[in-house]
Order: C-alpha cells, then sequence, then structure tokens
C-alpha cells in the first residue's frame, strides 16, 4: 500500500491535463507498462472550487495536509484534512496542528477581495487588474483564452494556430503558485522570452517559424498541488475580408439564384457559412482562400423580405456579411381589360385600357401585343395612366382585317403575366340600317295594296 500512495501521489503532480480531460499515467510494480487512467473534467466548475492548497507532504508522501478556503462565497467555509498517519499521532506536534487548523478554520469569514477572472479562474483583484492592463498594452487581438489546471511535474496543454514569422505573446495568471514555465510539445515555435510581470502574472513570447498548430505545454513550478490558472494569447490577426458578388443588396430575386462569395484572409479561411434568415443553407472549409456558388431555389421559400448572412472564419475570428433581398415569384395580376369602339370602321383608330398590379417587386413594364389577320406579332409599350391603368391605342386598320390582341405585363423580377386574347373585325365606313321583321312585312304588304290600288284604277278609267 506504501508504493501506491506514493506513486499515486506522484502520478497526480505528473498528470498532463488536455482540453476537458485529466491524464495519469500510473507505474505498478511488477506490471509490464504503464497504467493511464483519463478523467473527464468540468473545467467551469472545478476552477471555481480551486485553489485547494497542500500546505504540507512528508517525503514519501505517506502524509499530508490539504487546507481550502472558501472566502469568497456566502456560504463559503474553511477546511484543513489531514492524513490518517497525523491524526492517529500522539506527539505534540501532531496536537499543535490540529489546534491550529481548527482555530484557522473558525475565523472564516467572507472577503471581497477576489473576482472570477474570465468567469472561470478566481484571483485577487489586483492581480485580475494587473492582468488586464498587460493584456491591453500588447499589440493584436485576443486569439485565445481559456481556464486551466497547472501541475508540477505534468504539464497542461494549449494548441493554437501559429503565422509563420508572427510574434503572440502568453499571458498566464496564475494565483496559488509562484512560477509557471512554458515549452513548446508540438509544432514549429520557441519561446522567445518569459518575463515574470508580478508575482502571479507571466509574460511568455512565441515566435512562429513555420505556419500551422502548435502544442505548448504549460506547468505550475514548484508548487506541489493543483494550481487554476488564466491564460490569453494576443496576436496580430487580420481579419478575413468577405465580398458578395452575387445577389445585390436590396435587390428582388426570383425563382434559382446563385449566391456567389468570395472570401480571402492572409492565414487562410477555415470554414465559411451561408445563413438564410438565420438558418444554416451551406457550409464550405478549404484551409486557403474561399469561393463558393450556392444555388438558391427561391420557389421554395414564400414571397417576401429575406436576410442573407455569410460568416467566413479563420483561425481564430470571424467576419460577418449581410444582405437583404425580396423573393418574387408571383406574375402581376391584369384586370379590368376594355377597348373602343368595340366595332371599328376603316382607318379607325382602337384605345385599349387596363388595370395591372403587382404586389411583391412591382410592376416594371406592360405590353400591348396585336395581330392582323394572324400575322406577327406587334408590341405597343403602354402608358401607365395613374392608378395602375395602362392605354394604348392600336392604329386604324382597313375593312375586314380581323384584329387579335393580347395585354403582357412584367414585374421587376420579371414574372410574367399574358391576358386572354380578344379580337374584332373592321368594318367599311357606309351606313346600315337594321329593319324589325314585323316593318318589313308592313311595308311588303302596304306595297302590295298600293299596287293592287293601282291597277284596279287603270281599269276603271
Amino acid at each position: 500500500m506504501k508504493w501506491g500512495l506514493h506513486r499515486f501521489y506522484r502520478s497526480i503532480i505528473a498528470a498532463n491535463i488536455t482540453k476537458s480531460t485529466f491524464n495519469i499515467t500510473l507505474n505498478i510494480p511488477s506490471y509490464p507498462e504503464p497504467v493511464t487512467i483519463s478523467i473527464p473534467i468540468n473545467y467551469q466548475t472545478l476552477l471555481q472550487l480551486l485553489p485547494v492548497k497542500i500546505i504540507a507532504i512528508s517525503d514519501k508522501a505517506l502524509a499530508g495536509i490539504i487546507a481550502s478556503d472558501r472566502f469568497w462565497d456566502e456560504h463559503g467555509y474553511r477546511s484543513i484534512y489531514f492524513s490518517f498517519e497525523v491524526e492517529a499521532s500522539d506527539s505534540s506536534v501532531a496536537e499543535l496542528l490540529l489546534k491550529n487548523a481548527v482555530s484557522w478554520a473558525v475565523q472564516w469569514q467572507k472577503l471581497n477581495t477576489t473576482e472570477l477572472l474570465g468567469n472561470l479562474v478566481r484571483v485577487p483583484k489586483e492581480t485580475a487588474q494587473s492582468f488586464r492592463n498587460t493584456l491591453n498594452m500588447l499589440p493584436g487581438n485576443v486569439l485565445h483564452s481559456s481556464g486551466t489546471i497547472l501541475v508540477e511535474e505534468g504539464y497542461s496543454t494549449i494548441e493554437m494556430y501559429l503565422v509563420k514569422d508572427k510574434t503572440y505573446y502568453m499571458v498566464v495568471a496564475h494565483p496559488t503558485c509562484d512560477k509557471v514555465s512554458v515549452f513548446v510539445l508540438e509544432g514549429d515555435a520557441e519561446i522567445s522570452s518569459t518575463v515574470n510581470i508580478t508575482a502571479r502574472i507571466t509574460n511568455i513570447t512565441i515566435t512562429a517559424s513555420s505556419s500551422g498548430t502548435v502544442k505548448i505545454g504549460v506547468k505550475a513550478d514548484p508548487d506541489s498541488s493543483l494550481n487554476p490558472t488564466y491564460v490569453a494569447v494576443k496576436g496580430i490577426n487580420n481579419l478575413p475580408v468577405i465580398f458578395i458578388e452575387s445577389p445585390a443588396n436590396k435587390s428582388y430575386i426570383r425563382s434559382t439564384v446563385t449566391i456567389a462569395v468570395n472570401a480571402t484572409d492572409d492565414d487562410g479561411i477555415t470554414s465559411m457559412e451561408i445563413l438564410i434568415n438565420g438558418t444554416k443553407v451551406y457550409t464550405a472549409s478549404n484551409g486557403g482562400n474561399v469561393t463558393c456558388r450556392y444555388s438558391w431555389n427561391t420557389r421554395k421559400y414564400v414571397d417576401g423580405f429575406y436576410n442573407v448572412t455569410i460568416i467566413a472564419y479563420d483561425h481564430y475570428t470571424s467576419t460577418i456579411a449581410k444582405i437583404i433581398v425580396f423573393v418574387d415569384n408571383t406574375p402581376p395580376s391584369i384586370q379590368n381589360l376594355s377597348y373602343t369602339p368595340t366595332k371599328p370602321t376603316t382607318g379607325e383608330d382602337v384605345t385599349v385600357i387596363v388595370m395591372v398590379t403587382d404586389a411583391g417587386s412591382g410592376v416594371e413594364n406592360v405590353l400591348l401585343s396585336y395581330s392582323l389577320d394572324g400575322a406577327d406579332w406587334v408590341n405597343i409599350t403602354m402608358n401607365a395612366k395613374g392608378g395602375n391603368i395602362y392605354e394604348a391605342t392600336i392604329p386604324g386598320q382597313p375593312a375586314g382585317k380581323t384584329v387579335q390582341f393580347k395585354v403582357i405585363a412584367f414585374d421587376v423580377t420579371d414574372n410574367v403575366a399574358v391576358s386572354s386574347t380578344h379580337s374584332y373585325k373592321v368594318t367599311s365606313g357606309a351606313p346600315t340600317f337594321e329593319v324589325p321583321w314585323s316593318l318589313t312585312i308592313g311595308v311588303i304588304v302596304a306595297l302590295i295594296a298600293v299596287t293592287t290600288l293601282i291597277t284596279v284604277k287603270k281599269h276603271r278609267t
């Protein structure tokens, strides 16, 4: 059991912490290979529970004292843990330790002297302010920030994408250990300098020799405990640039439209997204500059305004570009078509009047199209008279000509509506009369009577 406690302790302070996993490697005597234990951890919860401080430990790690002081919590407390051997001892030293522990614990009080740096790591307020001041003085943008846990012999890892010949600054707040050590685990980069800004703030300068992902190891030095730490990395990083080729902002669109986008970035675009009214419809991944063409079938959408959002990501930041378009797949409405005269004579013009409306993009053009005796159609642009009324004139034609005509209406997005076909036949200019049948019979009877009367009169003479 003695070897087990000692080795387990050594494994804890040599743990490697990657993202959300606590990795412990335990060497067991007579076992051919080391045993690795991976424990998922919730950083946000664990970082706020710390610091838990190892106050003292024996040479072989068989005895120790661990203390915790939750002075920032309204329902906080102080607690001290002694290992079994210390508690069982009857020496005066053990008795004094126990008395001092009780005295320290009962004197707990809430202190408003700390804050959560990055909403993750509890640090003294002066440490938090010093951290922010240091970060603000450095050039560039914040490319990475995270909370982590440092141990003495192992390390926590931070992965970053670095660009060749650029300089990056890693600022570390380590409230429970005096020093931190930083080294490159993987990737083509080097630690240029390490400067202790204050007793609890360290600034590390990193230079990349080539572009790529670099894994940085950070460990506490030389405290033997779990040390909560907050890290931020700054560097000069240009934002992605987005150019939307089509459709144009505030344009009217119909049918299938190509959303054409180009995105560029000095360090390469990692991905790009297209969203329509907040719903992602397209994703492109590249690693360099990105050109995408997305075919948007607007017939699957109701007519109306739509927000098109483009998001381009590089390794650290993103750029958002937005346009608004109006989808209109509904043709204009043609109503109340009339024409005068309805029975034109030779050379007489015919005026056609119609009402055309469009609730979407609006009426763009209205044509009067006519054909003589089935020949080719001739188009005339109708004049807007106000109140959605349009008017045009068909020139007068010779007698006997049959004229067919219809109205064609276009809206701004080129939706087309065509009216039914109407027709009339041109007559000659001579007047014609229609005599009722009853009158015709009467005239005939009268003519017969007159003829008979004249004949009878001649005979008498």
